[in-house]
């Protein structure tokens, strides 16, 4: 039997930060934006956790379409 097919994500740490920076958001709003804390969200920009799973695919969303956030907040 074959494995099915896994579709791989990769957020790096430092990208984070920047992937914040682009949508213009505080930590505050850009945590709230996706549905996390903030307190994830310094983590994952610290370096201390990394996202997994939706997170990770989320991120990696808005890494090809910052403005992504602010369209869907509306």
């Amino acid at each position: 039997m074959s494995c099915p097919m896994k579709h791989m994500v990769a957020i790096l740490i430092p990208i984070t930060r920047r992937l914040r920076a682009s949508t213009g958001l505080s930590q505050g709003a850009f945590a709230r934006s996706i549905g996390v804390a903030k307190g994830t969200l310094l983590n994952w920009e610290h370096g201390r956790r990394r996202p997994t799973g939706p997170a990770q695919v989320m991120l990696a969303m808005i890494a090809k379409k910052p403005s992504l956030v602010s369209e869907l907040l509306r």
